[in-house]
């Protein structure tokens, strides 16, 4: 389940619900974008599961692995 710390892997980006100020991070050549846990899009991804989808600013987000 997605929660403050998870990397979100999905159809489009892959992210990491931070508390950080940073943009994006890399990490074994793989880039993450740094979404807050408070803002829109960390909003709907928290409590969310592998399989999952929903809708953001006319985006189908699919959710494909959660770490």
């Amino acid at each position: 389940i997605a929660q403050l710390g998870s990397i979100i892997e999905t159809s489009e980006n892959s992210y990491f619900i931070s508390v950080g100020i940073l943009n994006e991070i890399g990490v074994d050549g793989k880039k993450y974008k740094l979404i807050s846990a408070e803002s829109p899009i960390g909003q709907m991804f928290l409590q969310k599961k592998v399989g999952d989808g929903f809708e953001f600013r006319g985006r189908k987000i699919k959710i494909n692995n959660i770490f």
